[in-house]
């Protein structure tokens, strides 16, 4: 099992290591986050291999070579030159993150660390990472990927930790009366959704959103494509996330409760990031406390193991949300 570990933590850094020069064609700010990945996968890999402090520390090199340079411009620098003490010092921070994670993880994993603590630590990881790239300007589909990478990574890393050999089950088909009830449930939503706000918008602002959503790259131009992934794509991942990662696999070592409630709060928490500035104050409250219950619901479709029950309601609920904003750009 060692040697299997071992081989997927050098799959994982040169997977990392590729990630990142793919990035750079993309968008070369997006290596403030990625390259955490592979500093990470080659930092617990040295660990795990030798004892010999020179080589456990190769990671820690070209780190202490950024925070030199950031610290050399910052002292004897002027003008434009301290803009270069602000590039290398962001730059040192995902790889430095990445190599004290690592170390965590080595040190926890050595002495048994229960997997009811590796779960919620990495769900907690993951989401802060979304909720960077989410707080941080960036257009949609930079946080998109940022999402998707701190979401799979984290999963990838705990799953590994644990040796959860049952994270495909969720994928399973579910049996024909959770379908059918998760069908009934998917139309009531969509319903209860598009009803509510023909009734509830003369007494709803909405008008800041779509200037939020400019400001984040989302036009009434682009915005049928950011719907459909939203729609189809976002929900999945989410799904993945928060019902088959932080519930399904959390629930086999922790029990239905903890796992259901702690699911069902960070995904509604997740979602803080995303409003901030839309609503007033009592309806944020209302709605982040109704992203609450439909975790909890999403929770209770998905119980019997399989995560596409929930992804149904929750696809019909984005659907209903997109028609709203489609609506509000006047595209409907």
């Amino acid at each position: 099992m060692k040697d299997t570990t071992n081989k997927k933590l050098l799959l994982t850094f040169f997977l990392g290591v590729a990630l990142c020069a793919a990035i750079c064609c993309i968008d070369i700010t997006m290596l403030l986050f990625a390259l955490g990945v592979p500093f990470f996968a080659l930092q617990l890999l040295l660990l795990r291999l030798t004892k010999k402090k020179l080589l456990r520390l190769i990671p820690v090199y070209p780190i202490v070579f950024l925070l030199l340079v950031a610290g050399y411009y910052w002292f004897f620098g002027s003008g434009w030159d301290r803009l270069i003490t602000l590039i290398f010092g962001l730059a040192s921070i995902a790889p430095a993150l990445g190599c004290i994670l690592a170390v965590i993880v080595h040190c926890f994993s050595g002495r048994g660390l229960p997997a009811k603590w590796i779960i919620p630590l990495f769900v907690l990881l993951g989401w802060a990472g979304a909720w960077w790239g989410q707080i941080y300007s960036l257009g949609y589909w930079d946080r998109a990927l940022i999402k998707g990478l701190s979401f799979g990574c984290c999963m990838g890393v705990s799953l590994l930790l644990c040796r959860d050999h049952e994270t495909l089950s969720v994928f399973q088909k579910p049996d024909r009366t959770s379908r059918k009830t998760a069908g009934l449930l998917a139309c009531a939503v969509f319903l209860f959704l598009t009803v509510g706000y023909m009734i509830l918008a003369p007494w709803i602002d909405l008008s800041a959103i779509p200037e939020e959503l400019r400001y984040n790259d989302i036009t009434a131009a682009n915005f049928p494509l950011v719907a459909a992934y939203i729609t189809l794509g976002n929900s999945l991942l989410e799904e993945v996330f928060f019902r088959g990662f932080a519930y399904l696999a959390l629930r086999r070592h922790t029990g239905e409760t903890f796992a259901a409630l702690f699911s069902a709060l960070t995904f509604a928490l997740y979602h803080v990031s995303i409003m901030d500035g839309w609503f007033h104050p009592v309806w944020f409250v209302v709605f982040v406390a109704g992203l609450a219950v439909g975790g909890m619901i999403f929770n209770f479709l998905d119980r019997k193991g399989s995560i596409w029950c929930g992804w149904l309601v929750h696809m019909a609920a984005d659907l209903a949300i997109m028609l709203i904003g489609m609506r509000m750009f006047g595209i409907l």
